[in-house]
């Protein structure tokens, strides 16, 4: 098969930026989600474009993990420093040539082929430019958190 277009783009979240992990998830899950660290809640359950979301877990996790908010919030709670590099995010679209539930084990499958906690939130979002967004988190062996 050919593959028209691809993207890939990795960032950091970084705490020395004011960013937040947990915001982060909040955002790309489209969830209310509140961070211990900052005590703030972010709500971005107005958002939308959402299509699936779901936390995949290392046998080595606690089950408590599952949990979207518990999972991040341990992230911003073992990183201490004002420095700390959270977790890295990664841009991928994903093609119109797959269909929703291939693309969502692609998105499944990059989690095993980085061998790390990744959070792969797809969203449905298309555009006559470009192809389905998938927006991938990792914190480092934590959980896997997939939202499309």
């Amino acid at each position: 098969m050919t593959i028209a277009l691809f993207h890939f783009h990795v960032t950091q979240i970084k705490r020395s930026a004011g960013q937040s992990v947990v915001a982060a998830a909040a955002y790309r899950s489209g969830e209310k989600l509140h961070s211990e660290y900052y005590g703030e809640d972010s709500d971005y359950t107005r958002k939308g474009g959402v299509i699936c979301s779901e936390i995949l877990l290392p046998p080595q996790a606690p089950p408590s993990f599952s949990d979207r908010e518990t999972l991040w919030n341990a992230v911003e709670k073992v990183e201490r420093g004002k420095r700390a590099q959270l977790a890295y995010s990664f841009d991928i679209a994903l093609q119109n040539e797959f269909s929703m539930q291939e693309n969502i084990e692609l998105a499944r499958h990059m989690r095993y082929s980085m061998n790390r906690s990744v959070r792969t939130p797809l969203h449905g979002r298309k555009s006559r430019k470009s192809n389905t967004n998938s927006y991938t988190k990792s914190g480092g062996t934590y959980g896997t958190e997939i939202a499309i």
